[in-house]
C-alpha cells in the first residue's frame, strides 16, 4: 500500500479531534510510554498519525478510517470527516493509500475517573486536503533518521590548542589542567611499568 503525506492549510492547529479514543486509552499511553505521573495536564507533540482505510469495518462499511501511531491503533476519524478525507483522496485519484500527518497526544483528568484521559489531535484539515509527495516522520523517526558523521575539523598543533584554551576562560583552564594531569598520570604508569621489568 502506497504511503502520502498529508499536509494541512492550518499549520500546526491540531483542530482534527480523533474519535473512538475511549476505547484505545491503553494503547495511547503505549504510543507516549506514560508511566502515571502525578500531573494536571498531559500534551505530547511530534507524533505521526498513519490514516488507515478500514474498507470492511462492520460499523461504517466502505468510509471508515483508523487512525494509528506507532502501529497502534488510537481511534477513528468520526464519519463525516472520514467522508470527506475519502473525498478528497479522490479527487487526487488516490486509493488503497495511507495518509500521513501529524497528530499530538493530550490528557487531563476527568472529574468522574481517577485515571487521566487522553485525546488524539491530528494537523489535517479534511475540507482542504494537501497531497504532499513524501511521508511525514515524526520528531523521534527524524532524529533516528539523521545521518551520522562526524564533522570535519582543522587540526592545529598542540601547543597552538594549549594557548586558545588557556585564552578562552577558567572553565577551559580547569578541562586543561585535568587533561595535563591525566597524560601526567598515564606516562608515570608507563614509566612505570618499563622500569619494574
Amino acid at each position: 500500500m502506497q504511503t502520502i503525506r498529508l499536509d494541512s492549510s492550518a499549520h500546526g492547529s491540531y483542530s482534527l479531534q480523533v474519535v473512538g479514543e475511549d476505547s484505545y486509552q491503553y494503547e495511547i499511553k503505549q504510543v507516549i510510554n506514560y508511566d502515571d505521573e502525578q500531573m494536571e495536564k498531559f500534551r505530547e507533540d511530534g507524533l505521526t498519525a498513519d490514516l488507515i482505510l478500514e474498507d470492511n469495518n462492520p460499523h461504517d462499511r466502505g468510509y471508515a478510517v483508523r487512525v494509528d501511531i506507532d502501529h497502534r491503533t488510537v481511534g477513528y476519524l468520526s464519519r463525516p470527516d472520514a467522508r470527506k478525507y475519502r473525498a478528497g483522496l479522490a479527487q487526487n485519484n488516490l486509493k488503497n493509500v495511507t495518509g500521513t500527518c501529524y497528530a499530538v497526544v493530550s490528557g487531563r483528568y476527568n472529574d468522574e475517573k481517577e485515571d487521566m484521559l487522553f485525546g488524539v489531535w491530528l494537523d489535517l484539515n479534511v475540507d482542504s486536503l494537501v497531497i504532499l509527495s513524501q511521508p511525514v516522520l515524526s520528531k523521534r523517526m527524524a532524529q533516528k533518521a539523521k545521518p551520522t558523521s562526524i564533522p570535519k575539523t582543522e587540526t592545529k598543533p598542540f601547543v597552538q590548542t594549549i594557548v586558545e584554551a588557556w585564552n578562552k576562560g577558567l572553565t577551559e583552564k580547569i578541562i586543561l589542567i585535568i587533561m595535563a594531569l591525566a597524560t601526567l598520570v598515564f606516562v608515570f604508569q608507563i614509566f612505570s611499568e618499563i622500569v619494574s621489568k
